[in-house]
């Protein structure tokens, strides 16, 4: 049977979500964790308590194959757009990504160390995904 994506006008804030770049419509897609349907897409998300998720099995698919498939994505609390203090996200937030024939999980751009978790994570409109963990 196939599944259908749930019409969805406005995400509801403080829902938790997987999302993942979806390459075929150049935006990002939001599932819903526990059933895995789509329930919409997006040009940006920000998400607190955020998870970084990549299924080694998907990963070792890809490789073997050289066929991408939906084996990683961010798992997260859905949170309204950030705003932090006038400045522009980019100046908080660290570049994040992930690259299967590369690593096999997400990775700090900047030190290229893997990435499990974050606090906070924005995933832009140009399909970057940004980071920040709060010290202490």
């Amino acid at each position: 049977m196939l599944k259908q994506p749930i019409p969805f006008k406005k995400p509801q804030e403080r829902m938790i979500v997987e999302v993942y770049r979806n390459l075929h419509k150049d935006c990002w897609s939001v599932r819903n964790p526990i059933n895995g349907l789509v329930l919409f897409h997006t040009d940006a998300i920000h998400l607190s308590d955020a998870k970084f998720v990549v299924h080694q099995s998907g990963r070792s698919r890809v490789i073997r194959e050289k066929r991408k498939n939906v084996h990683a994505f961010i798992k997260g609390t859905i949170e309204p757009e950030p705003n932090i203090n006038g400045l522009t996200i980019y100046k908080q937030y660290n570049p994040i990504t992930y690259n299967p024939y590369l690593h096999n999980s997400f990775i700090c751009k900047g030190n290229q160390e893997p990435i499990h978790n974050a606090d906070k994570v924005y995933l832009d409109s140009d399909l970057k995904a940004w980071a920040f963990t709060y010290a202490g």
